[in-house]
């Protein structure tokens, strides 16, 4: 893929204004590893050098108000995201940082609910509700009941005030708690899955 398209990848303004909204997912990133006392406008202004930033956003703990280690920049021109890509290696307040293109939504509605398999049946509660709280305020958590076996499934259900935690979960390829490795998808591919399998 050639970058060298007339775009002036400097171009974009300093501060990460700059006239148009933004174009969506296509124009977005994830951006993991943050400094955990990397600020909003920090963030906004390293990506600013790449082009027009839209909309900027580092994610907190709503208790604590503490980074939760990862945001989101939107560009007002997708092509930005290539560039950023293409670099090999980026530094803020002296740490690497990840920044991953965001994955298109798909459909009318946000997803907000996520499968995860693969876990221990004897997991306690507060040890799966400390570690999703990490990438969003849980609304709703389910862990179905084997009343034959009298024990929990080994799967849960887990339901977010915002899509941008499922978006972030989805983001990280492994997952794991106490030393496990469990499946997360999004209900949407889950029941897709599981519809294919009936099939």
């Amino acid at each position: 893929m050639s970058y060298e398209d007339g775009f002036n990848r400097r171009g974009g303004s300093r501060d990460g204004r700059g006239g148009g909204g933004g174009s969506g997912d296509a124009g977005k990133i994830f951006v993991g590893g943050l400094n955990r006392e990397t600020t909003d406008d920090e963030l906004k202004n390293y990506f600013a050098s790449f082009g027009v930033v839209t909309e900027c956003v580092v994610k907190r703990d709503p208790n604590t108000g503490a980074s939760r280690g990862f945001g989101f920049v939107s560009f007002s021109d997708p092509v930005a995201v290539d560039h950023v890509l293409a670099e090999s290696a980026h530094v803020l307040r002296g740490k690497n940082i990840d920044p991953k293109r965001a994955k298109a939504r798909t459909g009318n509605e946000e997803c907000t609910k996520v499968f995860v398999g693969g876990l221990d049946p004897n997991l306690d509660e507060m040890e799966i509700r400390e570690y999703f709280n990490r990438f969003g305020k849980i609304e709703t958590l389910e862990l179905p009941f084997d009343r034959e076996k009298n024990q929990r499934r080994g799967f849960c259900f887990i339901s977010f005030e915002s899509s941008d935690a499922v978006e972030t979960l989805c983001m990280n390829a492994k997952h794991n708690i106490g030393g496990k490795e469990f499946d997360l998808e999004t209900t949407r591919e889950w029941q897709r899955v599981a519809s294919c399998r009936k099939g």
